[in-house]
């Protein structure tokens, strides 16, 4: 199963089970599919840190597909090239469905402007236990945008991001399994919505980035790469921080205005820190705040302050720069102290 899909996001609607419910029925999920189809771009895959990205997409919005050190890197794929006259040639094999999409692609690529689209569905089935049994579909479509600000304007270590969603279908953890944990990672109230728009700057020959904007910060902090496979929403953002937090925290499908600041001592060992708006929708505590802000474009930042900080130490990964050859000794992993 391929997933491209979403670190996390909140889910204080989410009715309760009760105890003895959980402990006298066993609840079974079979997810029948799971797909991703990148329509209008190159993956934007990167170090969601991204996103990022996801999402995601982490940093890029790949967030939980290509969720590579939690801090995603929206560079740019500097190798697009024509794929000749026969725009479906190799369909089944390509990167991308609509491959160079008749030279625009790599017309675009040549300002430094990437595109993605990204769509993922899935079926889920309630067999046993919960509200009641039966499946519901629900997706996520995700769309990108990154622009490498030194081929688009001249400036060097820039880059652009900004990514928007588009929930759909039915969820099953809200309407069949009355759970707090939702069973997929991509459930989420039904929207349009903008979800991150920042502008990122690579400093000190690459030791050192800052970012500026609407961040969701599931996507670099509190995350583990490896976790990218899975569909439930425990390997993403973890549910503790989302019933903490006001709004569940700046988690998707939601974000928050801040900075961050990812500084490498070395190739293995960084640090990453941040500081955002406290409640990101500015809802209160009997509010849905997904329903207070639809759209994504509230801007909140009158209510607190959120500081959020980690200590991150990686192991057998590729060096910054180099392709990831598959011949390490060792598996990657990622240790975090924050």
């Amino acid at each position: 199963m391929i997933a491209n899909q979403m670190d996390n996001k909140e889910c204080r609607r989410r009715p309760f089970l009760r105890a003895r419910t959980w402990r006298r029925r066993v609840l079974a999920c079979v997810c029948v599919g799971i797909f991703s189809s990148p329509v209008l771009a190159q993956t934007i895959g990167g170090d969601i840190t991204e996103p990022a990205q996801a999402p995601y997409l982490a940093d890029g919005l790949n967030a939980k597909a290509n969720n590579q050190s939690v801090t995603a890197s929206h560079e740019p794929d500097r190798t697009i090239q024509a794929q000749g006259k026969d725009q479906w040639a190799g369909f089944w094999t390509r990167q991308t469905m609509l491959g160079d999409m008749w030279g625009l692609r790599p017309a675009l690529g040549k300002y430094g402007i990437t595109l993605n689209l990204s769509e993922t569905s899935e079926y889920l089935n309630n067999l046993s236990g919960g509200i009641k049994r039966g499946g519901t579909y629900d997706g996520l479509t995700t769309a990108n945008v990154v622009v490498d600000t030194q081929k688009a304007f001249g400036l060097d270590g820039g880059t652009f991001n900004v990514s928007v969603l588009q929930i759909h279908g039915r969820n099953l953890s809200q309407y069949n399994v009355g759970s707090i944990q939702t069973s997929s990672g991509i459930e989420a109230d039904d929207a349009t919505r903008l979800w991150e728009l920042w502008y990122q700057q690579t400093l000190m020959s690459g030791r050192m980035d800052i970012r500026l904007g609407q961040q969701s910060i599931d996507q670099e902090f509190m995350n583990s790469p490896s976790l990218a496979l899975f569909v439930n929403t425990m390997f993403g953002w973890p549910t503790v921080p989302s019933y903490d937090m006001p709004s569940g925290g700046p988690a998707y499908p939601l974000s928050a205005l801040g900075a961050r600041v990812h500084y490498r001592f070395t190739d293995n060992l960084a640090v990453l820190a941040g500081v955002f708006d406290g409640n990101s929708t500015g809802a209160n505590a009997s509010q849905d705040s997904q329903q207070v802000d639809r759209s994504g474009t509230k801007f909140n930042l009158r209510n607190g302050t959120l500081w959020i900080g980690e200590l991150q130490y990686t192991l057998n990964q590729p060096s910054t720069g180099n392709l990831d050859t598959g011949t390490s000794d060792g598996l990657p992993g990622v240790y975090k102290l924050g």
